[in-house]
This record gives C-alpha cells, structure tokens and sequence, in this order.
C-alpha cells in the first residue's frame, strides 16, 4: 500500500504556505516539510493548493493521496482523474476556486528563461500574457539569475530537492506548471502554456489538446505557444527578438557538458558564428532523440563535417536522407498545434507574429519529409510504429487573412 498525506497545511503569511507531506511506502514512512512562497501578495484556494499538490505525484504512483483541506467535488474528481487513485480529503464543500471571466484571455507562461520559453514569450501581446517563474534553489540557481531580468511572477519552493520528489520527478511534467495553479486565480487567467517544442514528442505528431489534466481541475486551458515549431524555429525567434540575451540564456538552460546545453550551443551556431559550443565527450548518436532529430538539421545546413565534430556514429542512411530532403519544415509552423485557440482573440495576433518572421505553414511535402525523418528514427528508437497521421487540414482561407 503507498499513500501520501499532505498535512498542517498553513498559510503563514499573505506570501508564504507551509505544508508537510507523508510518505508511507509499506511499512515505511518517512515525513517533509515543504513551502510556497510567493514573490508578491497572493492567496490560492483550497482547491487550488490541492491541485498543485496533485501535480507532484504523477499518474497511478501512489494506491490513496489524503489532503487535510476542505475541497470541492470538482477538484477531488479532478485529482482523482489525474492521479488515478483513491482521494480523500478533510471534508466536502461548495466550489472554492474563484472562475474566470470567459472574455478574459489571459495566458501564464511557465517560464524558465530557455530559448523556447523566450520564443513563447515573444508571441503573445504583453497585455495578455504573465510570466510565472519557479525558484527551485539549489542547482537551478542557474535559472533564477537570469529569468528575475523579466521581472516574473516567482515561486519559491523546496520540493524539488527532496528525497521525496527525487523518486517522482521523471514521472511527471506537470509539476513545472504549479505556478500557473497557484496564480491563476489572482490574474483570473484563462489558459497556460509552456515552452514546449514539436520533437518533445517522440511520435512528432504535435498532437496537443486545450483539456491538460490536472489543470483543467483550475479552470485553465492549454494554449500552444511553440508546440508547433522545432527547436531550429524557437532559437530563430529567440534571437529575433532577445538576440542580446542569448549568452546568457544559454549560460541559465544547462550545465556546460551536458547534452542539453551542446544541443542548445548548436542552435544557436545556427544563427550566429560567435557561439561557444561545449562539447560532450563520447555523445553518440542513438543517445537522445530530440538531438538525432536536429541531426538532419545540422547536416543539411552546417554538413557533416562539422557536426561530426561533436557527435559520433552517424549512421549513412540519416545522412543519406537529410541530405536527400530540403527539411524546410523545421524552419516552419505545423498547424496542428493552432487547435488550441479555438476561437481566442489571442489567434490573429499569434498568427501575424509569426509571419512577420518569416515563418510559413506546413504544405504537403512538409509532412511527407516529416514522416521521413520519423519512420527513419523509429528504428533506432524501437517504437512501436503506430503513428497517428501527421497530416492536417488547416483552414487556408483563414490563415490566408494574414499571409
């Protein structure tokens, strides 16, 4: 049996709650003492707190979660749903989460600072979008120097670095959005979004959708900021737009000698010849499927040569095809993703944006060239080839107002 308590939750201050955690694996029982603490005066409900404590534990880890809070229906089923599990609570009541105004387009950018949270950022008008920032300590100090220059919405918290959330971290994302839980009923918000790229799915399907749980459990709907856009697109945007703050977003995104950090050096080549690169000693290909994905990339517009410099193994059907190709859709936006604004006013603006900096929409062969490079990786990868289609019929004559 493993169940987890979170109890004497207080809120200390109009900035600061206090709360510990329960951790019973078995007969094994360990407790944490955790805190939020908010950079400007903010007072989340009930259920919003309950909600962001869901998003730490990931789906079916733990058999029953009890949170000693008076909480809402709504949101029991909503951690529940998420959760996959028994959930209890100190007693039922009438719905605590305060509900946006349907009008109100307000977007919370979960922002770290990255070259894709500064592409996110950069399509958005400033009236609409907030920026939420959490400070994790420790060794995401890194994150912190830089993403306080833009002036954000901080989180400070302990969790991260505990034996408990240790165990859970690479179990779920959602953690990284319970800043936008905690403070969307300040900004009565009506969507969030991350800096997430198209090959941060595996299956490159762009296959996104507004209901996320359990952020649909705060009244928050996902809007695709770059979920249609690769990585050589957000670096584009980034210095388009921040070209100034670069060396230092790289600097604040990863360690030297990692993986990230020589994928993210590489980009940033792409766009400018003052770039560092750090390499990674032995960095094969095979290794990491959002780098061997920018390997046709980086063959095709910097050659093999160069980009044999800092990974190894290269196998000649990759080069073969990425030299066979013109991989324009990495340079592009799939469409798939504009799902998500449904009928926003935010779309008109997100759609001029980015044709003001010369991106295009996906035709025909840039999902034929797309399938290409999947059905390529899939056999180094062992997936299991069941792909959605990738094609997409957008509304042209929509997308046409702006071209």
């Amino acid at each position: 049996m493993k169940s987890v308590k979170f109890t004497n939750i207080k809120y200390e201050s109009s900035t600061k709650i206090t709360f510990e955690v329960i951790d019973i694996q078995d007969e094994h029982i360990n407790s944490y003492k955790f805190f939020y603490e908010f950079s400007c005066e903010n007072h989340p409900s009930y259920d919003a707190l309950a909600l962001s404590f869901s998003c730490m534990l990931g789906i079916k880890l733990y058999d029953q979660i009890y949170i000693d809070l008076d909480l809402s229906r709504s949101t029991i089923n909503a951690i529940r749903s998420f959760n996959q599990c028994v959930v209890e609570c100190r007693q039922l009541v009438e719905e605590n989460l305060e509900k946006k105004s349907s009008t109100n387009d307000i977007v919370l950018l979960n922002f770290s600072g990255g070259m894709d949270s500064l592409a996110a950022l950069s399509l958005f008008p400033k009236d609409k979008i907030k920026i939420i920032s959490i400070e994790f300590n420790g060794r995401f100090n890194r994150e912190r120097d830089f993403f306080k220059e833009f002036h954000p919405y901080i989180l400070r918290t302990n969790f991260r670095e505990s034996d408990f959330f240790k165990k859970l971290e690479s179990k779920s994302w959602q953690f990284m959005g319970i800043g936008s839980i905690l403070y969307c009923e300040k900004f009565k918000a009506k969507y969030f979004t991350f800096g997430t790229i198209l090959e941060a799915d595996n299956n490159l399907n762009c296959n996104v959708q507004s209901v996320v749980k359990p952020f649909s459990g705060a009244d928050l709907s996902y809007i695709s900021a770059i979920n249609g856009l690769t990585e050589v697109g957000t670096t584009k945007l980034a210095y388009e737009c921040y070209g100034e703050k670069i060396s230092k977003s790289l600097k604040s995104l990863a360690d030297e000698g990692t993986v990230k950090r020589l994928r993210k050096d590489l980009l940033a080549s792409l766009f400018s010849d003052s770039v560092n690169i750090h390499s990674v000693k032995n960095f094969k290909f095979g290794k990491d499927y959002v780098f061997d994905f920018l390997c046709f990339y980086f063959i095709k517009n910097k050659g093999i040569k160069f980009i044999s410099q800092y990974i190894s193994n290269i196998p000649e059907e990759v080069i073969d095809l990425a030299i066979k190709l013109n991989l324009k859709f990495y340079e592009k936006l799939n469409p798939k993703a504009l799902i998500t604004f449904n009928n926003s006013s935010l779309y008109d603006f997100y759609i001029v944006k980015l044709f003001s900096f010369g991106f295009g929409i996906y035709d025909e062969n840039d999902y034929y060239e797309l399938s290409k490079v999947r059905a390529c990786l899939s056999k180094f990868y062992k997936q299991e080839n069941k792909h959605k289609s990738l094609y997409c019929k957008c509304d042209r004559e929509k997308l046409g107002r702006h071209e």
